[in-house]
């Protein structure tokens, strides 16, 4: 054994805001369960709970470990940096690997640009993370990054692992659960995804080749959740509903077991944004029978033509189908929309305002383009010289939340810029009112009409309203 005691890190990010851990890390959660299957003394430490880097010290002079699992993103990547420098200047004797999306995409550039680093873990980690521990020779170990010397190899790429059911899903033993704010449990139950969008990182990441669990294997894990006392799961797949004939069995399993008395209470939610060519009106409906009530379609634009542009391989026609399909049937909806694309019109914004008002929805996320690294957007802008500023900056911005326009708009106009990012939050209220209005109206009449104007314009407070909507419900 190489080595015989690993400590996971999820870093967070010390010169922003304090803000509590939402959920815990799930790609950590699968690396913890792979290295007790095999094993391999392991903990976590998730620095985004609020701890201090004095708390991570002497976590490590507790555990002791001889390996540290950090998963590092592309935001923020310099606090990363800095962080490991001080891990190594520290204990020098421990070694330090990395993985996540930032070493999957930089590779050998984030070696060079942290000298503190042992090893870069690429792509899906589980089974470079356990032939790393074991001892196999380093050269043979695919998917790794490591120091020969005054050298960095890479041994190569390693392929994806096609049954994803073999991986034992994430318990969180080593996880203090109890600090993340939010109530419900996040399950993967697939990996990679098979479309061309322009703007997306994960096939960069996960890969094309979309994989998937049974629908036993997510019965397990809801059954476990639930029983652990969670009444929300939410699915954070990429194309959750690629596999529909995968998604109606799940549905019959959550069904046989209501009708034995098991899962009381229990509701689901896919948030991460679901194909609109991947549903029907009759998977929707059955999701909804089986205690799905909320969903997000990624429709990211407003037009033929700019769905051509970014390659969503979808039309306008199918996406609208899979909006009215899935209200009708009862669920509440929400939608990802994106602005700023170098090749988008101000008419291009107004049809993406357009078709979030044009339905009964709950919400619409409306985000300025990241050219994420890796992506084709990202190339296409680089290479016609279209930053506004430049990714070293914005990936490394102080301010997560600060709207700024990274990318130039050759079509748009800076006065047009201003206009739509004055009228984003006006749509997004709009949406808001019309949904808490609907929801009142039909629970309290004319009350519930006037509680819901006042709370869309804010007069009155969330607190307020959600009492009034318990009070119902109950």
């Amino acid at each position: 054994m190489r080595f015989q005691n690993v400590l996971l890190v999820p870093v967070a990010y010390y010169n922003s805001a304090y803000r509590p851990g939402d959920v815990p890390d799930l790609a950590l959660g699968y690396l913890a369960e792979y290295l007790k299957s095999h094993q391999i003394a392991y903990d976590v430490f998730d620095l985004n709970l609020g701890y201090s880097f004095d708390d991570l010290v002497a976590k490590i002079k507790a555990v002791r470990p001889d390996l540290l699992g950090i998963a590092m993103k592309s935001y923020r990547y310099k606090d990363s940096y800095v962080l490991i420098q001080r891990i190594k200047a520290a204990f020098p004797d421990v070694k330090i690997a990395v993985g996540a999306a930032h070493i999957s995409t930089e590779r050998e550039r984030v070696l060079k640009e942290c000298p503190a680093i042992d090893f870069g873990i690429v792509k899906e980690g589980e089974d470079t993370l356990i032939e790393l521990c074991q001892g196999a020779p380093l050269k043979d170990i695919k998917g790794l990054l490591y120091r020969d010397g005054g050298k960095i190899v890479f041994t190569g790429e390693r392929q994806f692992r096609r049954d994803i059911n073999a991986l034992p899903w994430p318990r969180y033993e080593k996880f203090e659960l109890q600090k993340y704010w939010y109530p419900g449990m996040c399950v993967l139950s697939s990996r990679g995804c098979p479309e061309k969008c322009t703007f997306c990182a994960v096939p960069v990441v996960s890969g094309n080749w979309w994989r998937f669990r049974s629908p036993e294997s997510m019965m397990e894990e809801i059954s476990h959740w639930h029983a652990k006392g969670y009444r929300r799961i939410e699915f954070l797949d990429d194309n959750f509903t690629f596999h529909q004939e995968r998604i109606l069995k799940l549905c019959d399993l959550i069904d046989q077991a209501k009708k034995g008395g098991q899962l009381k209470g229990l509701r689901f939610n896919v948030p991460q944004g679901v194909r609109a060519d991947r549903v029907t009106k009759q998977l929707l409906q059955r999701m909804k029978d089986a205690g799905f009530d909320r969903m997000s379609y990624g429709v990211e634009v407003g037009n033929e033509k700019m769905l051509a542009l970014v390659r969503k391989g979808e039309s306008l026609e199918t996406i609208e189908r899979a909006i009215r399909d899935a209200i009708d049937v009862g669920f509440d909806v929400s939608l990802n929309m994106m602005v700023g694309f170098p090749f988008q019109t101000l008419q291009d914004v107004e049809d993406t305002f357009n078709l979030a008002l044009k339905y009964p929805i709950r919400h619409a996320n409306f985000n300025n383009l990241v050219p994420y690294l890796g992506t084709e957007d990202f190339r296409r802008i680089k290479e016609n010289g279209l930053f506004v500023i430049q990714p070293e900056e914005y990936l490394n911005d102080v301010n997560p939340k600060a709207e700024r326009v990274l990318v130039k708009t050759p079509h748009i106009t800076p006065e047009q810029r201003r206009y739509i990012e004055e009228k984003i939050p006006r749509v997004q209220a709009e949406i808001r009112k019309r949904y808490h209005l609907r929801r009142l109206r039909r629970d309290y009449g004319f009350p519930g009409k006037v509680i819901g104007t006042l709370y869309a314009k804010s007069v009155i407070p969330k607190s307020l309203f959600n009492a009034v909507v318990k009070a119902k419900n109950n």
